[in-house]
C-alpha cells in the first residue's frame, strides 16, 4: 500500500512527498490490525519487532541503503477510541518518530521537518529544552475523555454557522490536545499547527465491510475534518487516500473522490439499492436522507469530492422520482420527515451556494419542503429544527413560485414553531408523616404490672419458703 501511495504521489508532485497526515481509527484498527500503524511505520524507515507471541513490544530502524529512498514525514490525528484502547501504540509510534527523526540523512524529511519545528517553536517563546522536545510530537486528538470531533453534529446544524472556517476553528480546538513522551493530552494548539506544516497528503484505512466512507458519518467528521485542519494551516488542498483493505487479498489504494464517485454509483442513485431501501420501510427511508446528508457533510469538509451534479442527481432521483419508483407515496406512507430532511438538506446546499441550483430546482425544493410541513408537521431534525435561515430562503422561493397561495404560505409558517406539547401529569411525591408513637408505659396500668413484676422477682419470700422446705423434710 505504501508503495502504491508513493507512487502515485511521485507521479502528482515529481517527488517523493514530504509529510503525510493520518487518520488514525480506533474501530479500523480493531477490524485490520495495525495495517495504518505499518503504513506510518514504513514511511518514517521504521520496522516493528515481535515478541515469541507475535506482539509488536518495539521498533526499530530499517538502515537507509535497504529503505531505499528518505525518511518520509507523518503527522497522525488519533480518534478517542484509538487513545483509549491502544496508548501503548501510541507510544510505540511516538517512539518511531523520535527514532526516525535523529537519524543524520541528508534526505531525512523527518528530520528536516524536526528542526523547523524546533525553530519555529523557539520563535513562538518555547525554551530550548522545551522546543526539543516538542520538536518531534506528530500525535495529536482529543483531550482524555472526550470523544469525536464536536463537527459531527455542527455541520448539519446549518443554520448555526455560515463559512467552513467556524467549522474548522472548533475542530482545531478539540484535536489539537498532543500525546507524546511525558505529555498525554494537554492542549498545544502552537506546537500542532507546527507539526501539521509541510502536509501534503491524507490517508486512512477502510476495513469494514458495513459501512463505507459515505454511509458512516464518521469519515467525513474525522478525515474531513481533517482536510479542513490542514487547509487552514498550510493553506493548500492536498488529495485524501483510502487504503481499502475490506479484502485481504485484493488490498488497494484509491483517491478518496473515486471511492464516493463508487458509492453514488452503487448506493444512493441506484434504483436497485433504493428500491432494497424500499423494502425496509421507516429505516430504509432514513438511511437515504442520511447519505444525503452525508453528501452535504462531504462537500462542506472537503468540496472537491463531491462534484455539483451529485445534487442535481440526487434532486432527480428523489423529488422528481425519475427511476419511476413511486417514492412520493412511499415516503408519505412509511417516513415523510425522511423526504422533508432531503429536501432541506438540497435546501442548503443551495443556500450556502455548495450547489449551484437553477431557480426551477430551488422552487421545486422549497414547494415540496412547504407541502410536507403542512402536511406532517416539521421534521425538527439537526437540519431543520430552528434553523430561522432554511425558513426564510425557504418563504422567498415559496413566494417566487408560480401558482402558490398566501394562505399555504401562512400555513406553513404556524407550522414552523409547534405549541409546546401538553403538561402531562403524574403521580406526585408527597411527603408523609407517621403519627407520633406513644411510649407503651405511658398507661398507669402498665406502670402498676412492671412494678408488681419487679417486686415479685425481688421479693424474699419464695427463698424462705425454700429453706423451710428443706427442713420439715
Amino acid at each position: 500500500l505504501v508503495q502504491e501511495f508513493l507512487k502515485k504521489e511521485k507521479k502528482r508532485l515529481g517527488r517523493y512527498p514530504r509529510k503525510v497526515a493520518f487518520d488514525l481509527n480506533g474501530h479500523e484498527t480493531m477490524r485490520h490490525f495495525g495495517v495504518t500503524e505499518g503504513q506510518i511505520l514504513y514511511l518514517l524507515g521504521v520496522k516493528p519487532v515481535w515478541n515469541e507471541y507475535r506482539q509488536v513490544v518495539d521498533v526499530e530502524l530499517i538502515p537507509r541503503e535497504q529503505l531505499n529512498r528518505p525518511r518520509i514525514d507523518v503527522f497522525i490525528a488519533i480518534g478517542g477510541s484509538y487513545r483509549d484502547n491502544f496508548p501503548s501504540r501510541v507510544l510505540l509510534l511516538d517512539k518511531a518518530v523520535r527514532l526516525a527523526a535523529k537519524q543524520r540523512e541528508k534526505d531525512n524529511y523527518v528530520l528536516e521537518f524536526s528542526q523547523k519545528m524546533y525553530q519555529s517553536l523557539l520563535e513562538q517563546g518555547f525554551s530550548k529544552k522545551q522546543a526539543r522536545h516538542l520538536s518531534f510530537a506528530r500525535i495529536f486528538g482529543a483531550k482524555p475523555g472526550e470523544f469525536g470531533t464536536r463537527i459531527l453534529h455542527l455541520i448539519p446544524r446549518s443554520g448555526v454557522w455560515d463559512k467552513r472556517e467556524e467549522i474548522t476553528k472548533v475542530y482545531l480546538f478539540t484535536m489539537s490536545h498532543i500525546y507524546t513522551q511525558g505529555l498525554w493530552g494537554k492542549p498545544m494548539p502552537k506546537v500542532y499547527r507546527s507539526a501539521m506544516q509541510g502536509t501534503e497528503a491524507l490517508l486512512r484505512t477502510w476495513a469494514s465491510n458495513m459501512t463505507s466512507p459515505l454511509t458512516n458519518h464518521h469519515v467525513y467528521e474525522y478525515l474531513g475534518g481533517l482536510n479542513l485542519a490542514v487547509r487552514s494551516v498550510t493553506g493548500k488542498s492536498v488529495p485524501a487516500y483510502i487504503a481499502d483493505v475490506r479484502d485481504p487479498r485484493g488490498a488497494k489504494l484509491s483517491r478518496l473522490e473515486k471511492i464516493l464517485t463508487k458509492e453514488f454509483r452503487v448506493r444512493l442513485l441506484n434504483p436497485a439499492w433504493i428500491k432494497g431501501m424500499m423494502r425496509n420501510g421507516y429505516a430504509g427511508a432514513g438511511q437515504m436522507a442520511e447519505l444525503v446528508k452525508n453528501t452535504f457533510g462531504w462537500k462542506v469538509t472537503k468540496k472537491e469530492v463531491v462534484s455539483d451534479h451529485i445534487f442535481t442527481e440526487i434532486l432527480e432521483t428523489y423529488v422528481q422520482d425519475k427511476h419511476k419508483l413511486g417514492l412520493k407515496k412511499w415516503f408519505e406512507r412509511e417516513n415523510p420527515y425522511a423526504l422533508q430532511e432531503i429536501a432541506a438538506t438540497l435546501l442548503e446546499a443551495a443556500r450556502k451556494k455548495l450547489w449551484k441550483a437553477s431557480q426551477k430546482e430551488k422552487e421545486k425544493l422549497a414547494s415540496l419542503f412547504v407541502e410536507l410541513t403542512i402536511k406532517h408537521g416539521l421534521s425538527q431534525g439537526l437540519i431543520t429544527g430552528g434553523n430561522q435561515k432554511l425558513w426564510e430562503f425557504t418563504k422567498t422561493l415559496y413566494e417566487q413560485a408560480p401558482g402558490k397561495t398566501q394562505k399555504e404560505l401562512e400555513t406553513f409558517l404556524t407550522k414552523l414553531t409547534p405549541s409546546p406539547p401538553p403538561l402531562v401529569q403524574g403521580q406526585k411525591l408527597k411527603e408523609k408523616k407517621e403519627p407520633e408513637q406513644k411510649s407503651s408505659f405511658s398507661s398507669p396500668l402498665n406502670w402498676i404490672l412492671l412494678l408488681l413484676f419487679l417486686f415479685g422477682f425481688f421479693s424474699p419470700f419464695p427463698l424462705r419458703k425454700s429453706k423451710r422446705s428443706k427442713r420439715e423434710n
